[in-house]
Order: C-alpha cells, then sequence, then structure tokens
C-alpha cells in the first residue's frame, strides 16, 4: 500500500499520485531513492502562453490539467456526448523532504463550441 504525503489516504502500490490533492505517494516500506527520483535541479514550471500566444489548434480552449484518473473518467464523458477536444502529458516536479517527484499530469483542450458544455460535466461531481 502507498499513502499520501499530504492528507494521509492509502492507495494500491501502482497508483502514483492522490486524487485528491496531486501529492505523491510514499510507500508504506522504506525504499532507497534512485538518481533518477532525486535531483538537485530546480522544479520546472508549467509555461502557460500570455498575450494570445498559443500552440493549440485554432477553435481549442484550455480547460485545465489533471491527475490521469480524474482525466480518464473526464474524457469517457467527454467522448459519450460527443465533445471534441485534445490532450497532452504534462510532467510535473515536485519537490518533497525526500528530494524531487517527477508526476505525470494531462492537461484537455476543449473545442470552444463545446466549452459550456465540457464545464458542465467537469463540475457536475462537486454539486451538491
Amino acid at each position: 500500500m502507498k499513502k499520501c504525503t499530504d492528507c494521509g489516504k492509502e492507495y494500491p502500490d501502482e497508483t502514483q499520485v492522490c486524487a485528491i490533492d496531486q501529492e505523491p505517494l510514499q510507500s508504506d516500506a522504506p525504499t532507497p531513492a534512485s538518481e533518477s527520483e532525486i535531483t538537485n535541479q530546480t522544479p520546472t514550471e508549467i509555461s502557460v502562453p500570455i498575450n494570445g500566444e498559443s500552440d493549440l489548434p485554432e477553435g481549442f480552449s484550455r480547460l485545465g490539467i489533471f491527475d490521469p484518473f480524474e482525466a480518464n473518467r473526464m474524457l469517457q464523458r467527454f467522448e459519450a456526448d460527443s465533445i471534441r477536444f485534445l490532450i497532452d502529458k504534462v510532467e510535473k516536479q515536485v519537490v518533497t523532504a525526500r528530494g524531487i517527484w517527477k508526476t505525470n499530469l494531462i492537461e484537455i483542450c476543449v473545442h470552444q463550441d463545446e466549452l459550456e458544455r465540457a464545464n458542465r460535466i467537469m463540475t457536475a461531481d462537486w454539486q451538491v
């Protein structure tokens, strides 16, 4: 079992990131850190184009960046509702007490004509 370094929620060993707060998970059993996990480099930040600069195809807008589990769940709903979308893998580095951990996230972009429907789907789980 693995445990979130922030909230303490437990996950199966194959899970890498907490679904609640996006923190890296730590194994209950102590393991030596490998050089690929720990580095002295400064963490890189995700760059978002400003002043209208964009690398997106015309007509698409960024919806957000999500953990793979949440992105998969949302994209299944988008496909069922015929929403046009694009995805991109984003690597984020997180500084922890044990070093810098690399976390993979998914950036989702949605066609502007379907942005409102996509936002409704995205926020449906948060409604009480």
